[in-house]
């Protein structure tokens, strides 16, 4: 026990050190250091052998304090300074101890909330999971969905194509019937704006009419002439149905009717005198041309053409404006073709045709063909 009590320790490098000579000790607490670990080497190792040597300041001051008479005064109120300090170091230590364990508190709280939250992230990931697995199935049908899309597509345009095929074998087959139905009706006229006169000989009103526009007629040239009352026998106007002999006497009559120009039903009799009605003559329709002229009057109304009339063989007149071009109609499909072209038209155009135009009208007369 003697043996280890005697070695001597150095505080700073913590070694055994047999040889004392390599050592100072301080004249205070008996600390011994070794000289290299205080960097004394050579005189530096003499001078400090000559003093008393203290290993810190507090040493120093410990030492000069018990020198002096009254050190030990000192001493004490130094000890009670101490107590009081290590007093208030407990009390500090409680508050930190107690706020030490407030702290764990809080930290066993955070952790107790981050397990939730890492459960709630476990949970959430699952729920992402069945998401991203639901999202791939909706995926795959929705890929299905665009192939089949696609599919009929194809589908919608091939019967497209044959539906176009087919509605133009339909129109073709439609105007090769009716060039059949214009060659039986090829004879006859409809003659409009004569007044009806009671106990009328409507022969006799064609006769007149043909001898006005210098084309002599007879009884003969006319098969039979009638009026078209229809449903509505007040009608003051009714057109004359007129079926000719043959179609030569007919355009004859067409030919001087359109040399005349213009006729007022007043020239053909005195009767007719208070009559401003002008006459027209035109081909008989078709029931074919009767349906065009039909859907061309619902272009008229829908579209803002401003006249509509009969032409000849078998087609439909119209005009846009005073001063456009007369376009023909022969078939169905010119129809919903000029129905497509209006409507892009009025896309393109804010006022549109109804902003220039009037309220539609009949076919101007001096444009009809006297018929």
């Amino acid at each position: 026990m003697s043996e280890e009590y005697d070695k001597i320790i150095c505080f700073v490098c913590e070694k055994t050190e047999e040889n004392s000579e390599r050592t100072i000790e301080c004249v205070q607490c008996a600390k011994s250091v070794h000289f290299r670990c205080k960097n004394l080497r050579g005189n530096a190792v003499i001078k400090a052998r000559k003093r008393p040597f203290y290993c810190s300041i507090e040493c120093a001051d410990m030492f000069a304090r018990s020198q002096d008479p009254n050190g030990f005064d000192h001493i004490i109120t130094e000890i009670k300074l101490l107590a009081q300090s290590v007093r208030e170091s407990k009390q500090e230590s409680a508050h930190l101890r107690l706020a030490f364990e407030q702290t764990t508190q809080k930290i066993d709280s955070l952790v107790q909330t981050t397990k939730g939250i890492e459960e709630s992230q476990e949970f959430l990931s699952k729920q992402f999971d069945a998401l991203q697995q639901d999202f791939n199935g909706f995926k795959k049908q929705v890929c299905g969905l665009q192939r089949e899309n696609e599919r009929i597509r194809t589908e919608v345009a091939e019967l497209k194509y044959s539906q176009g095929a087919t509605s133009s074998r339909l129109d073709q087959l439609e105007m090769e019937m009716d060039k059949v139905n214009r060659g039986v009706v090829a004879n006859n006229a409809i003659i409009l704006g004569i007044p009806v006169q009671e106990d009328e000989n409507v022969k006799t009103l064609v006769i007149k009419l043909g001898s006005v526009v210098g084309c002599a007629l007879e009884e003969n040239n006319i098969i039979s002439a009638h009026r078209l009352f229809g449903k509505n026998r007040s009608n003051q106007s009714a057109p004359i149905l007129v079926s000719f002999s043959s179609a030569a006497i007919k355009e004859q009559l067409f030919g001087k009717k359109r040399t005349h120009g213009p006729l007022n039903a007043a020239k053909l009799s005195d009767s007719f005198h208070a009559s401003s009605n002008r006459v027209v003559i035109r081909d008989e329709l078709t029931s074919f041309g009767r349906e065009l002229y039909r859907e061309a009057k619902e272009l008229q109304s829908t579209v803002g053409f401003k006249y509509v009339w009969p032409g000849r063989n078998g087609k439909i007149l119209v005009k846009r404006q005073d001063g456009s071009r007369i376009e023909e109609i022969s078939c169905k499909k010119q129809v919903e073709d000029m129905m497509k072209m209006s409507a892009k038209r009025s896309l393109n155009s804010s006022s549109g045709l109804m902003s220039t135009s009037s309220s539609p009208r009949l076919e101007p007369a001096s444009k009809r063909l006297q018929i």
